[in-house]
């Protein structure tokens, strides 16, 4: 067993000293670079081989991306240790704040990520725009919805390029589509499918290849009965995102009750494929044929 432990433990570490002591070898660009591309993991091995290095240039902002790694591996405990670290030589580092607060919004401390992120509110900018967003659904989820529209305008405010705000302001303002609270009659008065809809061209024109937005927009489209607009709407959803499941099931349910059982037998044979929630699907492609 120990002869097997050491086969695996000395390539890695083999590879790290031999990473470490590569002379071209740009771990901060390598780390951005695995991060964009979700290998979190990937990104962490880089980022420590950076902060091994004599007084990195970006140690902060290297932190910050460490800790936003951690989060996404539910390592929570770890990324709240680099958060820490850099508070306490910076109190006012607003991209440490903004991922302390999403932390703390993870884990259910919503008291604590209002105040942090209420110290990001002034002035203009990408992060101030996120936390805005940030702020936008934590008031969204206590269904106070004037004060998440608010929020969410504040965030075009504040960084008009930010797709992400354009994008929750269209979800509010007609997220009785396909959404938990479309019973909800408090939700009405702030329903605009007019805004919905600039919203969601807002935000599929800075970034095209916005899966949700499309999909939330085809929704918005189909519930007017607008077949071809939403159909098309989502099959741009469905192109941009391929192994989301559920736009296929939407897609499918949609067909289904138009009459097309063909169509709608192939999505949902999709997202079996691609891996949804097996009875549900399976129940709903066999009464396709039963009706």
């Amino acid at each position: 067993m120990a002869v097997r432990r050491i086969r695996f433990v000395l390539p890695a570490v083999i590879l790290c000293f031999y990473y470490s002591c590569a002379p071209n070898t740009d771990h901060w660009l390598l780390a951005s670079a695995e991060f964009s591309q979700r290998d979190f993991l990937g990104a962490i091995i880089e980022l420590n081989l950076y902060l091994m290095e004599d007084q990195p240039i970006n140690q902060k902002e290297a932190l910050v991306l460490r800790a936003q790694c951690y989060n996404r591996l539910e390592k929570h405990t770890k990324a709240e240790a680099d958060l820490k670290a850099i508070l306490a030589i910076d109190s006012t580092n607003e991209a440490a704040l903004l991922e302390f607060a999403r932390l703390k919004i993870f884990l259910g401390d919503t008291a604590n990520a209002l105040m942090m992120l209420s110290r990001l509110y002034s002035g203009s900018g990408h992060l101030v725009s996120e936390a805005w967003i940030e702020a936008g659904k934590i008031h969204f989820g206590f269904k106070e919805y004037e004060k998440s529209l608010e929020e969410f305008n504040n965030a075009i405010h504040a960084d008009s390029s930010n797709e992400y705000a354009w994008y929750f302001k269209g979800a509010l303002r007609s997220s009785f589509v396909g959404e938990p609270d479309s019973a909800n009659p408090y939700l009405y008065p702030y329903l605009d499918f007019n805004e919905a809809d600039h919203a969601f061209s807002k935000a599929t024109m800075l970034n095209p290849t916005f899966a949700d937005a499309w999909f939330k927009w085809a929704l918005l489209d189909l519930n007017r009965f607008d077949d071809s607009g939403g159909l098309s709407k989502l099959a741009r959803a469905i192109k941009f995102d391929s192994l989301n499941p559920g736009y296929f099931v939407a897609r499918a349910d949609y067909l289904a009750k138009r009459g097309h059982k063909k169509q709608a037998y192939i999505d949902y044979s999709a997202a079996l494929r691609i891996g949804s929630p097996e009875l549900e699907v399976y129940e709903k492609r066999r009464q396709l044929f039963l009706r």
